[in-house]
């Protein structure tokens, strides 16, 4: 939307947006975590090499990784931007501009 107020200013206002469903969604089935007890090895130790290796973290160390592909992910974005303009004399112009914008993904 653009809008000239008397005759030297101009204010444009927009807005966009869009949102998705249905999208490619990544998870860990078997994740590698730190358990109390490893991490309060770590701290009587001392040192970041007592960490255990990835696979002796997992929650079934017996396995390896195992990634669930899942089309159940949905995503947002949404912007609005203003416009503020002011001709001055002799062929110049002055110019404010605001950009807002939002992301959200699940």
């Amino acid at each position: 939307m653009q809008r000239q107020f008397a005759r030297n200013y101009i204010l444009e206002i927009g807005y966009t947006g869009s949102r998705s469903y249905h999208g490619i969604d990544q998870t860990q089935a078997n994740p590698s975590t730190l358990s109390a007890a490893q991490a309060a090895a770590v701290v009587a130790a001392g040192s970041a090499n007592a960490i255990p290796s990835t696979q002796g973290r997992r929650l079934f160390p017996q396995y390896g990784s195992r990634v669930l592909i899942e089309s159940n992910a949905i995503g947002n974005y949404n912007a609005l931007y203003a416009k503020f303009d002011k001709r001055l004399s002799r062929g110049l112009m002055g110019r404010l501009q605001l950009h807002l914008q939002q992301e959200h993904e699940q």
